[in-house]
């Protein structure tokens, strides 16, 4: 309960102190933290600096925060929930899939490595994870350059096995690495996945290359509270 005084980045500090106070059962499961003000006065810290904190306690399961209510301890701190879902494994879509021509911007050209203003195919959907519930924005970037000569040219967006096997007749072994960071959501991304205040997204790309260039980017988006990816050694 005692004010921040080490040198560590403040908002770990603050993290630390408030993770122990739960753990050590000065707040009770179901009990409200104190109010933002108070814990400001206590810690002798910012705004951001709090909320920064306050983040990674929600990320870790340990509080929930309700809108206009303040953060509470969950009752049953939830364990993360564990990412292992295959790419194979299909989501369950539950919004419309909206397919349509995007010319490069300067992050999409790096993700897919064409010039900006070069044409994309781009399809974007919400969806749900079969394992965890939770929704997942899905967004899918195929290069003109990569669909040329093929079917996908008509037909962009085929079933994700047919749409492999088309670049891979067409431009030989696919081979593909997973990207992955997490950070604050847009607000679009807040309404359309749903999610309460303060809560950070994970969003992973399997990003798909033959011979070296980028033939497809495939994009899942989705709440970063309380969940871990899995990789599976080989």
């Amino acid at each position: 309960m005692a004010r921040i005084v080490r040198n560590d980045a403040l908002y770990k500090q603050v993290t630390d102190a408030i993770r122990d106070d739960i753990t050590q059962g000065v707040y009770k499961p179901g009990e409200a933290l104190p109010s933002e003000a108070r814990m400001l006065e206590q810690y002798g810290v910012s705004r951001t600096t709090l909320r920064q904190a306050l983040v990674i306690l929600r990320t870790e399961g340990l509080i929930e925060v309700q809108h206009g209510r303040g953060a509470f301890v969950r009752s049953r701190p939830t364990a993360a929930a564990a990412l292992t879902r295959p790419r194979t494994d299909p989501l369950h879509t539950i919004g419309s899939v909206h397919i349509f021509r995007q010319d490069a911007d300067a992050a999409t050209a790096a993700l897919t490595g064409v010039p900006e203003g070069s044409a994309l195919y781009v399809r974007e959907t919400t969806a749900t994870d079969p394992v965890t519930g939770r929704r997942v924005l899905t967004r899918t970037l195929l290069p003109f350059t990569a669909a040329e000569g093929t079917e996908l040219e008509t037909d962009p967006f085929p079933e994700r096995p047919a749409l492999l096997a088309a670049l891979s007749a067409r431009h030989g072994k696919l081979t593909a690495k997973e990207l992955v960071s997490a950070r604050m959501p847009t607000p679009d991304e807040t309404k359309a996945l749903a999610l309460p205040d303060i809560t950070p997204i994970l969003e992973t790309t399997l990003v798909t290359t033959a011979k070296g260039r980028t033939v497809l980017a495939e994009t899942e988006t989705t709440s970063a509270e309380a969940i871990r990816l899995v990789y599976p050694v080989k």
